[in-house]
């Protein structure tokens, strides 16, 4: 469970990365929605001062996905294109195994984790934007963010995250269909392709949006 603390950052990291997002689409480059929500996780890793045993207590898996998130925020602003973004999807793969190989799992590495999936797929949607898809594809980004400030209005809900094994296998897909419209340019197929990956995304999503209503 989410202590209050981490709670309040997450309805505030969703509106500070929301307001960046829309910096970035009037500015049509996504450095603004990546440096925001970058130094907004970083603030999460010093207030919560992890301790654990390796690299000052930051912890290797952590460690990687700080580099991960570096790494984005780098090909935002000077390289945001398909190869760039897919090194930072191999990081993904890796920062959740060296964890688990090191015993290194905690509840701070599970929030930065997924909070950086999260701003990924929001970089991801607007790069995408500016590359010539729909405007729904900001649906990709917008998604987590309306769930977070969603719970801020049904507070019973506030403190359950959970990520499912469909989830992940949607998170995975959304990713690979924003890179393949990248990789291929506007077109019919790239659409197609968009379509796909954001329905998968909206299912899901689709149970955490319906225990709000049920709160």
């Amino acid at each position: 469970m989410i202590r209050v603390g981490q709670a309040r950052w997450t309805s505030l990291h969703a509106t500070l990365c929301m307001v960046a997002g829309g910096a970035s689409v009037a500015m049509s480059t996504p450095w603004p929605l990546a440096a925001v929500g970058g130094v907004s996780l970083l603030v999460l890793v010093v207030t919560q001062k992890p301790a654990l045993p390796r690299l000052g207590g930051l912890g290797v898996a952590n460690a990687i996905t700080l580099a991960r998130l570096a790494l984005l925020i780098v090909a935002s602003a000077v390289l945001p294109t398909a190869p760039a973004f897919a090194i930072v999807l191999v990081l993904d793969a890796v920062d959740g195994a060296v964890a688990r190989r090191l015993g290194e799992a905690s509840e701070l590495g599970a929030q930065l984790d997924m909070e950086t999936d999260a701003l990924f797929v929001a970089v991801l949607s607007v790069t995408s934007l500016v590359a010539g898809a729909p405007l729904w594809v900001l649906g990709f980004g917008a998604l987590r963010y309306a769930l977070v400030l969603a719970r801020v209005v049904f507070p019973g809900q506030a403190t359950r995250e959970r990520r499912t094994s469909f989830g992940r296998v949607a998170y995975l897909v959304a990713v690979i269909t924003l890179l393949g419209s990248l990789l291929i340019g506007p077109s019919v197929a790239a659409t197609a392709m968009l379509a796909v990956g954001l329905a998968g995304l909206v299912v899901s999503f689709f149970e955490d949006f319906a225990m709000l209503r049920r709160a």
